[in-house]
């Protein structure tokens, strides 16, 4: 599919959380105050806490490689005798 540097992927997942945010920040403002708390808070736990986690904790280089279904095998080496 596509290519993307680490970096280019965590710019990409901080505009997706920026555009959602923005939103549900538009759709509720004709909500009442607490509806408008809510709304906004659950968008933030549910989607922004996620997004955040998956992007600074292993959703880049091999472990995407590795969820996508790619394994690398280990290079062959000298094996190592245990004395």
């Amino acid at each position: 599919m596509f290519d993307l540097s680490p970096t280019m992927f965590h710019i990409v997942i901080a505009i997706v959380g920026l555009l959602l945010y923005l939103f549900v920040w538009r759709v509720t403002q004709d909500l009442p105050p607490a509806a408008k708390v809510l709304a906004r808070m659950a968008l933030f736990i549910a989607a922004v806490i996620p997004i955040l986690a998956a992007a600074f904790f292993g959703m880049t280089g091999a472990t995407r490689m590795k969820s996508a279904g790619v394994l690398e095998l280990p290079a062959p080496g000298p094996a190592r005798a245990i004395a």
